[in-house]
């Protein structure tokens, strides 16, 4: 690559870096003179304006039901996970309730056996407490009497009546082992009737104190719950009337496409506000009143337009370094196609002179093969002596 066309790629890359920031002087300019109001008072200024109007509204409404949507989608999943964490929540509330019917049930227990006056319309929750506990006392009781016997018997009585004391420890050991599950059972029925509020027992209110509180926490949580799902669902039809889809990703997406195109519109109507101003300033119509002038504007905006005729100024100065070097490129080429046609031209004398010997020596030949000829003609003589005729 020539120097030339080095430094003319050089300066077409400068012309691209240029352009762009002027498009964005422009484009600032535009946005500027827009908002200022400070555009020319005529028809062509009342339609950028309009444009502009409706370019906005367009954007406002686009990006509107954007941030709705974005607002929605967010809200839907912190919903999900507040779902979730309430959820587990409740679960592990209602889990482990089996140690709080049991200290109702005990206590409920306790005041009934003692207080024979109590309807017993609740006898049939107690009744397996009832029994259970009769029997460990009955138990009890044989095995005290197994046990003072000890002492007075022989050694084969005693081994046989240490084997009934083992057995009888072992029914007693599981019918108090039955005392856990039987205290949950009535805690629960008797959470079913209105035992603890009827009695006003304060033991047994303070046992069923903890249950109490715990009912209230799984309460708050279902009404949390419910709360979450009636915003859920307001917000899933919500939803649905904004992106009826249901691709809400896509949507999204297409809405951005959407307003990068209407800020790549608004980028074209700035600068052509810009071009419009510049070439009013530049050439004021003779027939215009009130012609805007560069001193009418405000100095921020002076500023701007001065910044933007620099750069323009730049541009001019490289489009025309730009045709100066393709100038000097084309002579260059053109050089090189004289050089060549002056190359074939050489080659073709060179050729045509090498013809011209050979031509010579072609007919130096002939005219040598002509002097054989005619000295043969001579030789021979009159053909008519040589034919057959002749010699009869």
């Amino acid at each position: 690559m020539s120097a030339l066309k080095e430094r003319l790629e050089e300066v077409r890359q400068e012309l691209t870096r240029l352009r762009a920031e002027l498009r964005d002087r422009r484009a600032e300019f535009g946005r500027r003179i827009i908002e200022r109001g400070a555009l020319p008072n005529d028809d062509r200024s009342a339609e950028f304006s309009k444009e502009d109007s409706q370019l906005d509204k367009r954007a406002q409404a686009i990006l509107k039901d954007r941030q709705r949507i974005a607002s929605v989608r967010d809200r839907t999943g912190e919903l999900a996970a507040r779902r979730e964490e309430l959820a587990r929540r409740r679960r592990e509330l209602a889990s482990d309730l089996g140690p709080l019917h049991e200290r109702i049930g005990e206590a409920a227990f306790l005041v009934f056996r003692d207080n024979p006056l109590i309807d017993q319309e609740y006898a049939d929750i107690f009744a397996p407490l009832l029994e259970n506990h009769q029997e460990m006392k009955d138990l009890s009781r044989e095995l005290a009497e197994l046990e003072s016997q000890l002492a007075e018997k022989a050694f084969l009585e005693k081994m046989m009546l240490r084997g009934k004391i083992v057995l009888l420890k072992n029914r007693r050991s599981s019918k108090e082992a039955a005392m856990t599950r039987l205290y949950r059972e009535a805690g629960q029925r008797i959470l079913e009737t209105d035992f603890v509020t009827t009695i006003g027992d304060p033991q047994l209110s303070e046992a069923a104190e903890p249950y109490r509180q715990r009912v209230h926490e799984i309460s708050e949580v279902d009404d949390d719950l419910e709360r979450l799902e009636a915003e859920g669902e307001q917000l899933a039809s919500e939803m649905e009337s904004l992106v009826p889809s249901g691709k809400v990703r896509n949507r999204i997406d297409e809405m951005d496409e959407e307003l990068d195109i209407i800020e790549a519109q608004r980028a074209d109507l700035r600068m052509r506000v810009s071009v419009s101003v510049e070439e009013r300033l530049e050439h004021p119509p003779a027939d215009a009143e009130g012609n805007l002038q560069t001193q009418d504007l405000p100095a921020e905006l002076s500023e701007l337009l001065d910044s933007v005729r620099s750069k323009a100024g730049e541009i001019a100065q490289r489009d025309t370094l730009v045709q100066r070097l393709q100038a000097g490129i084309d002579a260059e080429q053109i050089n090189g196609e004289i050089a060549q046609l002056d190359a074939n031209i050489s080659r073709k004398e060179t050729q045509l002179e090498r013809m011209k010997e050979e031509i010579e020596s072609l007919q130096k030949r002939r005219q040598e093969l002509e002097s054989r000829m005619k000295a043969k003609q001579k030789e021979r003589g009159s053909l008519k002596d040589l034919k057959p005729e002749a010699a009869k």
